[in-house]
């Protein structure tokens, strides 16, 4: 199982089973650091907005991502547990720092950019296909 699935499960063993369109994001960006406390539940999209904010994607991206034309309802009462779960955050200026700079060494190679933006495009368009 990878790091993932380590997070996934130990999230699962303190928290219970993952809501259909959620994922398990590592707050520091290390996806090797699966101490609970560095994991947080989001929903697809938001963890898609996270990691691709202000990246180079298709105009039809950016207007899926702007519309939030992408497959995804939330009721809600998942939306009011999903902003009571961000209140109060506070990130360290040297986690923000490190994720930014990792960010940046990852996405500064334009074939690496592209082959993120194809898979994202693709894991979507298989979303959308399931869902």
């Amino acid at each position: 199982m990878g790091s993932n699935g380590n997070a996934i499960h130990l999230w699962k063993k303190h928290y219970g089973e993952i809501p259909r369109k959620m994922v398990i994001h590592h707050v520091d960006g290390n996806h090797e650091n699966n101490i609970i406390g560095n994991l947080r539940m989001m929903t697809m999209e938001d963890h898609c907005r996270l990691h691709h904010t202000g990246k180079v994607h298709s105009p039809e991206w950016n207007e899926a991502i702007r519309s939030g034309n992408l497959g995804i309802k939330r009721s809600a009462e998942v939306r009011k547990n999903m902003s009571e779960g961000q209140k109060g955050k506070k990130y360290t200026e040297a986690t923000k720092q490190k994720t930014s700079d990792r960010m940046k060494r990852f996405y500064s190679d334009e074939e690496k950019r592209k082959a993120q933006s194809d898979r994202m495009k693709q894991w979507w368009a298989d979303r959308k296909n399931t869902g």
